[in-house]
């Protein structure tokens, strides 16, 4: 539990807070409501004048006074990455119970070692000779 708040907090802490990353925010929020109230007008819905007046008051404080955004901004960062933390982690579970979990189960039935973990006690050693080849400049120029 230490770990996720202290997880958390720095990326908190590393939030990036500056006039023109306000800016943007309050640009990009202010056309998502926009986008909302045309949609609710098409959809005949009463609430598209709250949306439409919303966003074009957010557009007009963005460019107007960005300041008066910071409060909004970082609040909505702070969700967003206490939820992003959460649901990444979430994501990366199910990823490897729908992808690495069967994978390895089936090798496990099939009994192919492809990391060839089986101790195998016949033999002198695990290592494998390398092949010495005679030194020459270009090997050492193209790596690749």
């Amino acid at each position: 539990m230490k770990d996720i708040i202290k997880d958390i907090r720095y990326e908190i802490h590393e939030m990036v807070c500056d006039t023109k990353t306000v800016k943007k925010f309050g640009i990009i929020f202010s056309l998502i409501l926009t986008v909302i109230g045309v949609w609710l007008w098409y959809k005949h819905s009463e609430l598209w004048v709250w949306f439409a007046a919303s966003g074009g008051l957010m557009m007009l404080t963005a460019f107007a006074t960005t300041t008066l955004l910071i409060p909004l901004y970082k609040g909505m960062t702070i969700l967003s990455i206490v939820i992003g933390y959460f649901v990444s982690r979430i994501i990366l579970t199910i990823m490897f119970f729908i992808l690495f979990a069967p994978i390895g189960l089936f090798m496990r039935l099939i009994r192919n070692d492809i990391l060839d973990k089986k101790i195998n006690r016949k033999l002198p050693s695990y290592w494998f000779k390398k092949e010495h080849t005679p030194f020459s400049k270009e090997k050492y120029e193209r790596l690749f």
